[in-house]
């Protein structure tokens, strides 16, 4: 789940937002200032659940546009994951 060669990023989940069909959640990281949003949609969060406020989440392929950050891939990090 990396692009460019760059490990995806680390992030906490604030929390999650919008009507069904358009929910997105936001997260933040400290290596970024400010937030990054994701959106919940099956082409971007790889998970078959909502993220929970307070989990941990690998972000990537991220781009900035005028409103901030967005992440076009997202999930869960787990256990097996190596970065404990």
């Amino acid at each position: 789940m990396t692009s460019g060669g760059k490990a995806p990023l680390r992030a906490i989940v604030q929390g999650t937002y919008g009507p069904s069909g358009g929910r997105y959640a936001v997260g933040t990281a400290t290596t970024v200032t400010g937030s990054i949003t994701f959106s919940l949609k099956r082409d971007v969060w790889g998970e078959g659940r909502e993220p929970r406020a307070g989990e941990e989440v690998f972000l990537d392929d991220i781009t900035r546009n005028r409103e901030g950050w967005r992440a076009n891939r997202a999930r869960l990090i787990r256990l097996g994951d190596g970065q404990g």
